[in-house]
Formats: C-alpha cells, structure tokens, sequence
C-alpha cells in the first residue's frame, strides 16, 4: 500500500508542512490555523526522483521517457492528478501519464519556483 503523505504550501509563510497519515496521530497537520484558502495540500504520488526525493503533487519535475513525448524524450512540467492517475503537464497544457518515465529529477514547485515553467497559467492547481 502507497504511503498517505501530504504537504501544505503555506502561503502567507511561502513554505511547506509536512505530514505522514501513518505517523501522526493528529487529524491534521499544524498549518498555524490558516484557512479560507491560507493553505493549499498536496499529495506524495509514492514515488521518488532519481536522487531519492519523494515526488508531490505540483513538483515540477524533469522526466525522460522512453521516446514518444519529445524528440530527445525529455519533457519538463508540473505533478497533478487527473483520475485514475498521476501527470506531467506540460508547459503547452498537454499531459502525459507521469507512470511511463524511465527516470525523474526534482526541479523545484510551482509555489516557490514559477520561475521554471515558460507558462504557468497552463497549470492546474491541486
């Protein structure tokens, strides 16, 4: 079973809260009582870049497919989930299924690092 992770990007601090359904006996994370759209969660998709980080929703992430995406099968975009799955949305608005990768890398978010994407209106907010 996947683990239950989640992060909260706390806009107001402009960082993350971390939090392991598994471990915490809290029914939520601290995020310092903001609401009302003060905090946004993101979920771990259960997998890891090849650096061994854990990959979140809205990670911008540069991931190598074997052929098909691109014509050197490198393709840059931003983590979300569209039922059933997890994607890569690229910076034109196209997805592809973020399971096909041969390997990933961690960029940065599209909180902290909009900066990485040439057109981050394309990107659907968690």
């Amino acid at each position: 079973m996947r683990d239950l992770k989640f992060r909260y990007f706390l806009f107001i601090d402009k960082g993350f809260v971390y939090w392991d359904l598994k471990k915490s006996n809290e029914q939520s994370p601290d995020t310092h009582g903001y609401a009302g759209g003060m905090a946004e969660p993101q979920q771990y998709t259960g997998l890891k870049d090849k650096y061994g980080r854990e990959i979140y929703e809205g990670d911008i992430v540069k991931v190598t497919y074997d052929g098909g995406v691109s014509s050197d099968g490198v393709l840059t975009g931003t983590i979300q989930y569209e039922a059933p799955c997890y994607e890569v949305a690229d910076e034109d608005g196209s997805t592809y299924n973020f399971y096909n990768y041969v390997t990933s890398e961690i960029l940065g978010n599209f909180h902290q690092n909009p900066e990485l994407l040439k057109n981050p209106n394309n990107i659907k907010n968690a």
